[in-house]
């Protein structure tokens, strides 16, 4: 029975880490933006001017605004079919020097979307929806082209420095906090490429005050003042990036102490009976690592001892994904009996977490003592709770 039970223990722990690290990070993105040609064009753009209210944040839609001076230098009067990458945008609106202009939705062709990566306008190949308008401009006259959209955000939810490290993560207290996923937004200025000439670019961004940006171009955080928001703007010659990167985060603290209560059992190898566990100890959490003092009994035969115990979270942070329900740890603890004598022990452990703060670990167990003693190796099987 002992075999049988060391046996189908082993194989769970193996299928359950195979299990663990076929959980897939999240990695969902909000991708828009960018005026583009499907040919070449002798219209320039002068100054573009790019206003992302993301104050209300997610998962409200965000308010945004695209503004491009366009100017006609050839001396005929130009027509051009225009198309603004849509993924994750709604209800645009287009206006030419105050007039709204027609706006239609239409798949990405194969065709144009293999040119304009050739051209270097474009980097990513999932690009399916763009919104499709045409403008008049008369010779030597510049024009105002402005774009009204909401956005939905996408998620990062890799971003590990703002989640939970491995050990906060698994404590029940901090699991329950609330939380926000880094807000995704990726905006397109390389389509932009596709015109005959690109002036300046106006950025600014629009937060709520708690939370913090993070960007792939530098931009220059307003004066504080009064209110919820902040504000970040720059003006950059030409096109900075061919997208821009943004992550909106909230930050949060996670508490670095917590308890963990387990119950389990304990297979001797010398063929006394199977004996009941139970343990309660106090944790500290510092970085990957883990510190843990408490006591362990078996209560039905009055057994009791200190425990002393270090866990190493290997992987580290995990941020909040799907891996933030998982983890594999390990580590080793020394164990005082109190009764029925005085004896010193160690123990090394190995455990695994999955899609829940319940754990299960599997130990060996040795005690330095005289031959008289009842004390002697044995295998342990654990499952903590962690508060």
């Amino acid at each position: 029975m002992r075999k049988l039970v060391i046996v189908l223990t082993i194989i769970c722990l193996l299928f359950a880490a195979l299990a663990a690290n076929a959980v897939p990070l999240l990695r969902s993105e909000s991708f828009f933006g960018g005026v583009f040609s499907s040919e070449e064009t002798p219209l320039v753009i002068e100054r573009q001017e790019l206003i992302l209210d993301l104050a209300v944040g997610p998962p409200a839609p965000a308010s945004c605004m695209a503004r491009y001076r366009i100017k006609n230098p050839t001396e005929d009067a130009l027509r051009q079919q225009l198309y603004f990458l849509s993924s994750r945008s709604e209800n645009l609106v287009v206006t030419m020097d105050g007039g709204e202009v027609e706006v239609a939705e239409s798949e990405m062709e194969v065709q144009l979307l293999r040119s304009l990566q050739d051209q270097g306008a474009l980097g990513r190949a999932d690009i399916r929806q763009v919104d499709v308008f045409t403008i008049e401009i008369e010779s030597g006259v510049t024009s105002d082209l402005v774009l009204r959209f909401e956005l939905t955000a996408g998620w990062d939810t890799r971003a590990a420095e703002f989640g939970p490290t491995a050990p906060q993560a698994a404590h029940l207290l901090n699991r329950l906090k609330e939380f926000y996923p880094p807000g995704w937004y990726v905006f397109n200025l390389g389509a932009a490429r596709t015109f005959g000439a690109f002036g300046e670019l106006d950025f600014t961004v629009i937060l709520p005050r708690e939370t913090v940006l993070l960007s792939n171009v530098e931009l220059n955080a307003g004066d504080a003042g009064a209110g919820d928001v902040q504000r970040y703007r720059e003006v950059f010659s030409g096109i900075p990036v061919n997208e821009l990167d943004l992550k909106m985060v909230h930050p949060q603290k996670f508490n670095s102490i917590g308890a963990t209560v387990g119950a389990g059992m304990e297979i001797p190898f010398d063929g006394r009976p199977v004996n009941f566990l139970a343990k309660a100890i106090f944790d500290v959490m510092i970085s990957n690592h883990m510190l843990s003092l408490g006591i362990e009994s078996n209560p039905f035969l009055g057994s009791l001892k200190g425990l002393l115990q270090y866990t190493l979270y290997p992987f580290g942070r995990t941020g909040w994904s799907p891996a933030l329900n998982n983890d594999l740890h390990g580590g080793a603890a020394l164990l005082y009996s109190f009764r029925p004598e005085q004896a010193l022990g160690a123990r090394i452990f190995a455990g695994i977490r999955i899609m829940s703060i319940f754990t299960f670990e599997i130990g060996y167990d040795h005690y330095f003592t005289d031959s008289d003693s009842d004390l002697r190796n044995g295998l342990v099987l654990m499952w903590p709770f962690s508060i």
